[in-house]
């Protein structure tokens, strides 16, 4: 079989996809993507990124779906959102079929942009070797998706990002002062776009490495100021009126709020942030 031309293929190329296309691209680097729908491909395109269309689950057969642009690439980076909020469970078996297609296509690296939602439920400071409290369905269907994923027999690697915030993502926009928010002395998890891409391009550029093979990373800034220090600077810095913040008297006070730590990827994979702390990034 001809040797693969090396190649990054995106498959859910949306907000934080698109950013990694252009970065790579940027970096002479080949990359295919995929988005839902036909519109979103032709703006891709018209970006100069190769896009096509790819819905999942999808009624083709494995063999046939294996045939897909998208698996001549030497690496796939699946950003498909879980969509857990709208009530969809069929995240895990999209995700099966990408990776039986890639088996069959012989890609050799595939990395999961998986959530920290997965630590749903647990509190004070949690890690990528923490046990998960699956209470919730949305952390079933979050593992489900990822020991899906470890199945895989070439180089595997998860990151599990935090809330994503960056250019038409701003957080001074994500609370209303209309209504009282609750959960003021909650911590921020949360990561800027260029961080998150520069974690996945670290990885990309790192596949051979057999010590990182089925690596999972948190992707999160290290900074973590509370909830109502965050956001109501996170308001101001747009002159928006400030969330109001409410405290319950059956919060419960011996519960840690829950802080995710993202060292591992200073450490394994010697990555810099650009925006560590994202407080200093609202006044920038």
């Amino acid at each position: 079989m001809r040797k693969k031309v090396n190649t990054v293929g995106i498959i859910g190329c949306g907000w934080l996809g698109t950013a990694l296309a252009k970065q790579l691209i940027a970096t002479n680097q080949n990359v295919l993507a995929t988005t839902e729908h036909d519109k979103s491909a032709d703006k891709l395109v018209k970006q100069g990124i190769s896009a096509n269309k790819l819905t999942l689950p999808t009624v083709l057969s494995v063999e046939k779906l294996a045939e897909s642009t998208i698996f001549s690439a030497t690496q796939l980076v699946i950003c498909i959102p879980p969509r857990l909020k709208r009530g969809q469970d069929d995240y895990p078996e999209k995700i099966k079929q990408l990776v039986t297609a890639a088996e069959i296509s012989d890609v050799e690296h595939i990395i999961l942009i998986s959530s920290t939602a997965v630590y749903n439920g647990l509190s004070g400071k949690v890690n990528e070797q923490h046990a998960f409290d699956f209470t919730a369905d949305k952390v079933k269907v979050m593992h489900e998706a990822e020991q899906a994923l470890l199945t895989f027999t070439g180089q595997t690697n998860i990151i599990r990002l935090s809330g994503l915030i960056g250019p038409e993502r701003h957080p001074g926009r994500f609370l209303s002062a209309e209504k009282a928010v609750a959960n003021p002395d909650g911590l921020v998890n949360l990561i800027h776009q260029t961080d998150a891409v520069g974690i996945i391009e670290a990885l990309l550029l790192r596949q051979s490495e057999p010590s990182l093979n089925k690596a999972i990373f948190n992707g999160v800034s290290e900074a973590h100021p509370t909830r109502e220090r965050f956001y109501q600077k996170a308001a101001k810095a747009l002159d928006l009126p400030q969330p109001n913040f409410i405290r319950t008297s059956d919060e419960p006070l011996s519960v840690l709020p829950k802080e995710v730590e993202g060292d591992k990827v200073q450490r394994e994979l010697n990555y810099q942030f650009v925006y560590n702390d994202l407080l200093a990034w609202l006044t920038a």
